[in-house]
């Protein structure tokens, strides 16, 4: 059953990709941003787990020499995890490609078998799982968020909810705990998500049972929910707790380019929320996105998040699922609107926005959530419950093309089908997937060779980091001032900044014997003068001093 399913979706992704995948052992399928610090997390959790035998959320290797935390970095261990293994056969950039193709598919292989369970429409759960895992929101997050890209445990999760609250057994329970802690070792955001959409559907799921009491439906559930709740509470609910506690007494920051200068706990949840017309108005990443550029250009943020339309044909489709429940079930067709209502709702954000125009006067439930529930101050991106409005419109979708599948053939409805398939294949067409470059400069091999393992500086960009060097150390394998994390500690930005004066007063003879960072990396022209007699290395661009010999 899963053998078609497989092969539709690797097709789908080599044709929507193209020429993507014939660069798959060259480049990289993600930006230079923050997908060299995803493909930092890869080699980060095997270090940490089969070289240095630690835990993988701390580190000193980055904002040496203190370290930080990687409790508040989307480190992604499911996907760290799984590809220890796979290095071992697959370069490291490969591997990283391969992670993208396996969420891809798998995706769309998971999202299937969810439909496919509610509706018994073998060909319209195709379409459900296109219609997720294709979405203009996963190839955004495609760009180079690793961890978003990783939607496979979602629609499992909820494949397991909805059998444990239709037929509740142990081993359901069971799947349930492991399909969320999956999502945990994603996302964290998905997780969040997961759960408040999983309260939704077990509030929907007893209030329209007929023949039961929403009492007599939780007895009979309790020692199931009981069970999840207390696996859930040592394991997916230990990774928050941390979270908040750590930002308890040493708060979370989000860090720019230069060291010591935070930009603030969470991301701005004004310019991070959805447009009111984001999904129905294709976006930046769309593959004909200069046709709707008068829209998207309007809207606050960057591309990478705004770009998350359905479009018109998964909206029709969706309608006609709602205009159809009674002939399904309008339990189950509550059980995936309830939830695309609220998260729609929440994907606004704090302010009504239309066209790229707040309207300030509009106040939306967002801004009484985040009161409710402090730890959203964290987040501050809520266009990105967009992941379950996607994911209960393709479940409707599939109802929906059920009915128009399963009614006696005419030439109308026929016409009908086709169309819609034709608009939902035009606005689904992402526009090419970013590929980059994986060159390495020669001093960074130099680096490698050089003795020891103490700090490096590298000062060649007119900023102190780029996430470049993250790729670098993957290289080289040294510890290196400062880093370039999803969040931090704000102590951690104190001390960088510390460092950082060091180096613009000049006092470079300090970094090693303060702080043991041994070699430093300038441009060919800067410092030449003064530390000459210590000289490692030198190119026509890049020179390498070793901060030891001059401390000596």
């Amino acid at each position: 059953m899963l053998i078609v399913p497989l092969a539709v979706y690797l097709f789908a992704f080599f044709v929507l990709t193209y020429p993507a995948m014939f660069s798959f052992s060259s480049h990289l399928f993600a930006d230079q941003h923050d997908g060299f610090q995803s493909l930092w997390s890869l080699w980060w959790m095997d270090k940490a787990v089969t070289g240095l035998t630690q835990s993988p959320y701390y580190t000193t290797y980055v904002h040496f020499p203190h370290g930080t935390s990687l409790l508040g970095h989307n480190l992604t261990p499911f996907n760290g995890l799984l590809a220890i293994p796979l290095s071992r056969s697959l370069s490291l950039a490969e591997t990283y490609n391969f992670l993208v193709v396996f969420s891809f598919v798998v995706t769309g292989v998971a999202t299937f078998l969810l439909a496919f369970y509610l509706t018994r429409s073998y060909w319209s759960s195709i379409v459900a799982g296109c219609i997720f895992t294709f979405s203009n929101f996963h190839f955004t997050h495609a760009e180079g968020h690793l961890q978003l890209v990783a939607t496979e445990w979602i629609p499992c999760f909820f494949l397991s909810w909805h059998i444990l609250l239709s037929r509740p057994q142990i081993i359901v329970t069971i799947a349930a705990w492991v399909t969320l802690l999956g999502v945990v070792l994603c996302d964290y955001y998905y997780a969040f998500f997961c759960v408040v959409t999983a309260c939704l559907m077990t509030v929907t799921y007893a209030t329209s049972d007929k023949g039961t009491s929403a009492g007599v439906f939780l007895r009979k559930r309790l020692a199931h929910f009981s069970t999840f709740s207390v696996l859930t509470m040592f394991t997916s609910g230990m990774f928050f707790w941390f979270l908040w506690r750590y930002h308890l007494y040493d708060p979370w920051v989000l860090l720019d380019l230069v060291p010591g200068q935070p930009l603030g706990s969470g991301h701005a949840s004004r310019e991070c929320s959805l447009d009111f017309l984001g999904l129905l108005i294709p976006g930046g990443h769309w593959r004909f996105s200069q046709l709707t550029q008068w829209y998207w250009m309007a809207l606050p943020g960057d591309i990478n998040e705004s770009s998350v339309h359905i479009g018109i044909a998964v909206l029709t489709l969706v309608v006609i699922a709602w205009y159809k429940r009674v002939s399904f079930s309008n339990r189950e067709i509550l059980m995936w609107g309830v939830p695309m209502v609220f998260f729609f709702v929440w994907s606004l954000g704090p302010e009504l926005q239309i066209w790229g125009t707040r309207m300030p006067y509009v106040k939306l439930p967002y801004t009484v959530l985040e009161k409710i529930c402090p730890p959203l101050q964290l987040t501050g991106v809520p266009i990105r419950g967009v992941v379950i409005v996607i994911l209960s419109a393709s479940i409707m979708a599939a109802y929906a093309l059920k009915s128009l599948f399963s009614a006696p053939p005419n030439i109308f409805r026929f016409l009908s089908v086709l169309t819609l398939l034709l608009i939902l294949l035009f606005e689904y067409l992402p526009r090419p997937l970013t590929i980059s470059s994986l060159d390495v400069p020669p001093y960074v091999y130099a680096l490698r060779d050089l003795p020891g393992n103490d700090g490096v500086m590298d000062l060649t960009a007119h900023t102190p980091v780029l996430p470049r060097f993250l790729y670098h150390q993957t290289v080289h394998g040294k510890p290196i001032f400062y880093g370039y994390m999803s969040r931090v500690p704000a102590s951690v930005s104190k001390k960088d900044g510390e460092i950082w004066q060091c180096v613009l007063d000049g006092r470079h003879e300090q970094l090693y014997q303060l702080y043991k960072i041994r070699y430093l990396v300038v441009g060919v022209d800067s410092l030449v003068e003064k530390l000459a007699s210590d000289v490692v290395y030198r190119d026509d661009s890049v020179v390498i001093y070793d901060l030891m010999k001059h401390a000596l």
